[in-house]
């Protein structure tokens, strides 16, 4: 069905008795139960074009039926105990940061509002530190830094993520590169489970533990599907004494991509974003403005740590792109993208005060053998098939690891079709080719913003059949009346 009709859903799988559910939630959690129309419309969804392109226009979208502010995963227990009883969907909610429609109540039912549950402990010794669910990503990371510490993380979203929307989309911030993405920093989870179970994992080191299959991540990227994540433990690091910034140019795309895989065979920045020449000089809504006088492709580094280990990295990283065509262009422009990084996430630079363009993310990864060509196919298909909307694409390549990397190719339909149906239909176009050029070629068709309601029906092209067989057995067992987040990840 398409994401079109979200207004028009039906909800036949889903019918209860709402004024008995409310009081039974009331007794529940008193009057942290809310069903006025005002508080449900901030629930309708995330900040994904989807919802905001149906705010712009008018369009009707599902509301959840009631919205309930649970402090303890004991509350939370008891909320779905009483939602299973009456087959009620549960759509867990953080900050609502999410970009591909996961929070969206398609059927109505309950809402559960996390950002009650925002408590956060420190374990120095053991360099970990445990928080709720609902503790925003800056608030975490500015306690963090207050004790000299840091877990690394700077996503995009840090001003309204929350700890259990991060681990159940597989976040992942600008230094992942050197410190891990999301699923890379949790050591151990509390979850309550569909049928109102608590499960609470040991905590243990990354990498350890010849115990089986780890449970931990099971419900990391499972976006509210399997369960509600209400804790977690992360690891921790010393905040950095020093960061050194490093910017070079390149007269093509291809000589900045070599270097980036030779620099990370050898050294391992906490920041590298290779931008390619339409980021750099054509795109109307460029991420970054680059110096003056700079053509063709951009890369900016950023290394961190202690004494001598920052500038030697850099000295490496600099032979490399000077071995490979690129010109060394000073510290200020790493250093300004890295103080300036969030400003076009919000008005009057982000995308969405441009409603109502069409816009979108095409985040994927791949091995370095494919990724280059994966963004090569799906560009050159993008522009030959919607050229005729004055579409743009503007990419970077960046949260790499030691055999691959992303890029994030970001497209803007500059002339869209008037008609809503047409213009939603369009988009789901436009990204139906990248995830499916994106498949054939062996990539993955997301690297860190999640699945939700948009890429679901794409999941068995990444699993295959067998594979999304697997993880519906395993949704069925979890969640027998299939009430946690119906309709996500193509689950």
């Amino acid at each position: 069905m398409s994401n079109s009709s979200l207004g028009r859903r039906g909800r036949a799988h889903y019918v209860f008795d709402k004024d008995l559910v409310y009081e039974r939630l009331r007794d529940l959690l008193g009057d942290r139960v809310n069903r006025e129309e005002h508080i449900r419309h901030s629930y309708v969804g995330d900040t994904g074009w989807l919802t905001l392109y149906h705010a712009f226009k008018r369009i009707k979208a599902p509301l959840p039926d009631i919205v309930v502010f649970p402090k303890n995963a004991e509350e939370i227990s008891g909320i779905l105990k009483v939602a299973n009883e009456f087959r009620v969907p549960v759509i867990p909610y953080g900050g609502g940061s999410g970009v591909w429609g996961g929070t969206i109540p398609l059927y109505g039912g309950i809402v559960v509002d996390m950002k009650l549950m925002n408590n956060i402990e420190i374990n120095e010794e053991a360099m970990t530190v445990t928080a709720e669910a609902g503790v925003l990503s800056y608030e975490l990371e500015l306690k963090l830094n207050e004790r000299g510490l840091t877990m690394g993380h700077y996503p995009a979203s840090m001003f309204s993520a929350t700890v259990g929307g991060m681990l159940a989309a597989r976040s992942s911030g600008v230094a992942s590169t050197k410190y891990g993405k999301i699923e890379d920093m949790v050591l151990g989870l509390e979850v309550v489970l569909p049928t109102g179970e608590i499960l609470r994992t040991p905590v243990k080191p990354r990498y350890t533990g010849a115990v089986g299959p780890d449970l931990v991540q099971l419900f990391v990227g499972s976006e509210g599907t399997l369960g509600i994540i209400t804790r977690a433990t992360f690891q921790l690091h010393l905040l950095p004494e020093k960061r050194i910034f490093s910017a070079f140019s390149f007269r093509s795309l291809e000589d900045g991509y070599r270097s980036v895989v030779k620099m990370l065979s050898r050294v391992t920045p906490a920041v590298v974003r290779l931008y390619d020449e339409e980021e750099v000089m054509r795109s109307k809504f460029k991420t970054y403005t680059p110096p003056e006088g700079v053509r063709g492709a951009l890369l900016l580094l950023i290394f961190d740590g202690f004494g001598e280990m920052p500038e030697l990295e850099e000295k490496i990283a600099r032979e490399i792109c000077l071995e490979n065509g690129g010109s060394y262009i000073g510290d200020e422009p790493a250093r300004k993208w890295w103080n300036e990084r969030f400003r076009h996430y919000y008005p009057p630079l982000s995308p969405s005060s441009n409603l109502p363009m069409i816009y979108g993310t095409i985040d994927v990864a791949a091995t370095f053998d494919k990724l280059l060509k994966i963004y090569r196919a799906v560009k050159e298909a993008l522009y030959s098939r919607y050229g005729d909307y004055q579409l743009q694409t503007a990419a970077h390549f960046s949260h790499w690891s030691k055999s691959g990397g992303m890029v994030y190719l970001r497209f803007y339909v500059l002339d869209p079709p008037a008609d809503p149906e047409k213009a939603i239909k369009l988009r789901e176009d436009i990204i139906e080719t990248a995830i499916k050029i994106t498949a054939q070629m062996g990539g993955i068709i997301n690297d860190h913003h999640g699945v939700g309601l948009d890429l679901g029906r794409y999941m068995e092209l990444q699993h295959g059949p067998i594979g999304m067989d697997t993880l519906r057995r395993i949704k069925k067992v979890l969640d027998p009346n299939g009430i946690m987040n119906p309709g996500k990840l193509g689950l």
